[in-house]
C-alpha cells in the first residue's frame, strides 16, 4: 500500500511523459539518417536551396544586432518583412536561430533541419490530443498521431519548411478550439488564436487559407446546428468564440500579414491566378490513396500529371480500412462533422471541377487568390 501511495501521484505525470517519449522515438527513427549521420545525409530541394538562405540572412543580421526588415540581394532590394516564406516573425525559427548562435556561433544547415524535424513531434502530439478530446482511448489516439505525422502528406512534403511548420499547428488549433467551445475558458481561445497565428507566421499561403477556411466551416456548422436546435445562448457563445479566436489570430500575426499584403499588391505574382485558374489534383493522384507507388517511386521514375509531392495522398491501406469501419459503426454527432469535412476535402481537391471550390475561390480577395491550391 505504501508503494502504491508513493507511486500514485507520479502516475499522472508518467502517462504524458511516456507519450512524448514514444513519439520522440518514432520521429528519431523516421529521421535517423539526418539526425545521426548529418555529414552524409541531408534534406534536399527547397529546404536547402531556398529556405536556408533566407534563414541564414536573418541569422546574420540578428547576430549583428539588426532586425532584418530588408533583403538587399534580390531585385536591388526587397522588404524581407513582406516575405511570408522568410519566417521573420515565426517564433520557433527565431528560437532555433538563437540556439544555433549560442551552441555553434554560426548557423549550420542541420539546425534548420532540426527546426523542421521538431515540428513532426509537435504534429504528433497535437494529433494525439485532438483524438483524445473526442474521448478516444490512449492507444487509438497514439495511432491517430502516427497516421497524421508519418502519412503521405507530411512524409512527402518534408522539403517545404513553411508547409510542415504550419501543418504541425493544425491539430493544436482544432484541439484548442474544441476545448474553448466545451469549457468556455478564455485561455483556450487565446491559445487557439495563437496556434492559428503560428500557421500564418509559418509562411505557406495555401495552408493559411485552408486553415481559416476549415476553421470557419467548423464554426459555421456548429453555429447553424445550435441555431436550428433552438439553443440561442450556445449559438451566441459559438459566435463570440469564433470572433475572439479569429481576431486574436489576426492580431498576433498582424506584424506579418499587413507587410505581406502590401508587398503582394506590387508583385506580378499576385496576378498569376488569372492565367492558371483554380487547379485541382490530377486524377491519377487519387490512386495513390491505395497504391503508394502507382505513379512511380522516386523522381526519376515518376510519370504522373503533376509534381509528385502534389499528387501523393497515401495514408496507409490500414488507415483507410479503419476509417471505413468508423463510418459504418460510430454513432456520434460530433463525428458527422469530421466525416463531412473529410468528404468536402476530397471534393475540394478537384479544384475548378467542384463548383463550391470555384465559388470560394471567386469570393476570396484577388490579392491572395493565387495562394489557393486545392491539391
Amino acid at each position: 500500500m505504501r508503494i502504491a501511495t508513493i507511486w500514485k501521484p507520479h502516475s499522472r505525470l508518467f502517462a504524458p511523459v511516456a507519450v512524448v517519449a514514444f513519439f520522440s522515438f518514432l520521429v528519431a527513427v523516421f529521421f535517423w539518417k539526418i539526425l545521426f549521420f548529418p555529414e552524409r545525409y541531408y534534406i534536399p530541394y527547397d529546404l536547402h536551396d531556398f529556405h536556408y538562405s533566407l534563414a541564414h540572412e536573418i541569422f546574420s543580421e540578428l547576430r549583428q544586432g539588426h532586425w532584418p526588415l530588408w533583403d538587399p540581394y534580390n531585385y536591388s532590394g526587397l522588404p524581407l518583412a513582406g516575405n511570408l516564406q522568410a519566417q521573420l516573425f515565426y517564433l520557433p525559427t527565431l528560437l532555433f536561430l538563437k540556439l544555433s548562435d549560442w551552441i555553434f556561433g554560426a548557423f549550420p544547415y542541420r539546425m534548420l533541419e532540426y527546426q523542421l524535424i521538431s515540428h513532426y513531434l509537435l504534429a504528433a502530439l497535437g494529433a494525439f490530443l485532438l483524438a483524445r478530446s473526442f474521448n478516444l482511448s490512449r492507444s487509438s489516439a497514439m495511432l491517430s498521431g502516427i497516421i497524421f505525422t508519418f502519412g503521405g502528406f507530411l512524409a512527402s512534403k518534408t522539403q517545404h519548411l513553411g508547409l510542415i511548420n504550419g501543418a504541425a499547428w493544425i491539430p493544436w488549433m482544432f484541439f484548442l478550439a474544441r476545448r474553448y467551445f466545451v469549457t468556455n475558458k478564455l485561455a483556450y481561445g487565446v491559445a487557439c488564436g495563437f496556434s492559428l497565428a503560428m500557421v500564418v507566421l509559418a509562411g505557406f499561403p495555401a495552408l493559411i487559407i485552408a486553415a481559416f477556411l476549415y476553421l470557419g466551416i467548423v464554426f459555421l456548422v456548429i453555429l447553424l446546428y445550435e441555431c436550428f436546435g433552438g439553443d440561442l445562448k450556445t449559438s451566441v457563445q459559438c459566435l463570440v468564440c469564433s470572433v475572439i479566436i479569429i481576431s486574436l489570430a489576426i492580431g498576433f500575426s498582424a506584424v506579418q500579414i499587413f507587410p505581406a499584403l502590401e508587398v503582394n499588391a506590387y508583385s506580378s505574382a499576385s496576378q498569376h491566378h488569372e492565367l492558371v485558374g483554380l487547379l485541382g489534383m490530377a486524377r491519377d493522384g487519387y490512386m495513390t490513396l491505395l497504391i503508394p507507388g502507382f505513379l512511380g517511386v522516386g523522381t526519376d521514375h515518376y510519370w504522373g500529371g503533376q509534381d509528385l509531392t502534389q499528387s501523393y495522398q497515401y495514408l496507409g491501406v490500414g488507415s483507410l480500412f479503419l476509417s471505413l469501419i468508423c463510418i459504418f459503426t460510430v454513432k456520434r454527432k460530433d463525428m458527422l462533422l469530421v466525416f463531412g469535412l473529410t468528404a468536402f476535402s476530397l471534393l475540394w481537391t478537384l479544384g475548378e471541377d467542384f463548383y463550391v471550390s470555384t465559388l470560394i475561390w471567386r469570393l476570396v480577395p484577388s490579392s491572395i487568390r493565387g495562394g489557393v491550391y486545392p491539391f
